[in-house]
């Protein structure tokens, strides 16, 4: 399952951040 979970995710923590910082800014 962790060779399928980081298939195609190569960094989650900088895709998670940016989803992070989008979500701030369209959720004041």
């Amino acid at each position: 399952r962790d060779a399928e979970e980081t298939e195609g995710i190569d960094s989650p923590d900088l895709l998670e951040g940016i989803i992070d910082s989008v979500w701030v800014e369209t959720h004041p």
